[in-house]
């Protein structure tokens, strides 16, 4: 096993003010309800509302920028919460304050992967949940509990079977998607 320091940096994106008067720039933010239920975040820069920043705020934002193959791991409020960034990233792309940035040191392409693969499993989530403080008002994972979390090293063997599992669930999350979509349809079958 590995510590998750050892293998990622870890992001912690700062709070951005929207701006009051005079902005500089404008920023997509990525939000929880950009995850989807599995594979790659592909955030469509037509569809994404773009944020208006305060000028004091831009060097906070540019350093939570966005890169391919970077995990999201949402670490206040609904926690557990794990995405993977696509590489097509929006310019000026930035994780919302809910959650950490894991921009993996090494391969991160196929390692973003596996990490996204780990973070989603029963066994992560448990230990997620496990060292999560329930607060009274936002539950939390403390920096020092993500920094020290335990990451399994694979065999290759293991890693095939992990890359295979992968592009089966890419398939599947298709075929609901397909399926939310045809039910969609039908609520709007009687009006059309």
């Amino acid at each position: 096993v590995v510590r998750l320091e050892d293998i990622a940096e870890i992001i912690r994106p700062q709070n951005i003010r929207p701006a009051q008067g005079d902005a500089s720039e404008l920023f997509s933010e990525v939000v929880v309800g950009d995850i989807p239920d599995g594979g790659f975040i592909c955030i469509q820069k037509e569809k994404k509302e773009r944020k208006r920043v305060d000028k004091i705020d831009v060097p906070k934002a540019r350093r939570s920028l966005l890169k391919p193959y970077d995990i999201l791991l949402s670490i206040k409020g609904n926690t557990g919460i794990v995405g993977v960034m696509g590489d097509k990233i929006p310019e000026n792309s930035i994780a919302n304050q809910m959650f950490t940035i894991l921009r993996l040191h090494k391969d991160p392409k196929n390692n973003a992967v596996y990490l996204y693969m780990y973070l989603k499993s029963s066994l992560a989530q448990t230990v997620l949940n496990h060292v999560t403080i329930k607060g009274t008002t936002l539950d939390s994972i403390p920096a020092q509990a993500l920094a020290d979390l335990k990451i399994p090293v694979l065999s290759e063997e293991q890693k095939n079977k992990m890359f295979r599992s992968f592009e089966n669930i890419g398939v599947l999350c298709d075929r609901v998607n397909s399926i939310k979509k045809e039910i969609s349809d039908k609520f709007d079958d009687f009006v059309m």
